[in-house]
């Protein structure tokens, strides 16, 4: 087995296990989003952060054309959404994935 197959193996196992996470209500986004800003939880944070990575498995999927290694794209996009949610403001009436796709976009672009 050569190191190119044992990445997208990593690669699978990664995609795997974000798609297992569900999804949040706005309830618990706003809530863990206020725990994390108001006071540092990280636990906050990774569990938000976690719940919508199967938005970076998909927009970084879209840049696959340029020839990267997919699981670099995927890096780059978990750097986006951790400046999401740095800047998150939770009490706006705008949800984490609608605000977090700009940050993961530009993330990726950048790397590109």
């Amino acid at each position: 087995m050569d190191d190119r197959d044992e990445t997208l193996r990593a690669d699978n196992r990664y995609i795997r296990t974000v798609m297992r996470e569900s999804l949040l209500e706005r309830d618990d986004e706003t809530q863990l989003a206020r725990a994390w800003r108001d006071d540092h939880d990280e636990k906050a944070l990774h569990r938000l952060v976690i719940a919508y990575s199967r938005l970076v498995i998909s927009i970084a999927s879209k840049f696959r054309h340029y020839g990267l290694p997919l699981g670099d794209l995927i890096q780059e996009g978990n750097i986006g959404i951790m400046q999401a949610a740095s800047r998150f403001d939770p009490d706006r009436e705008v949800r984490f994935s609608t605000y977090s796709v700009w940050w993961i976009r530009a993330s990726i672009q950048d790397f590109v």
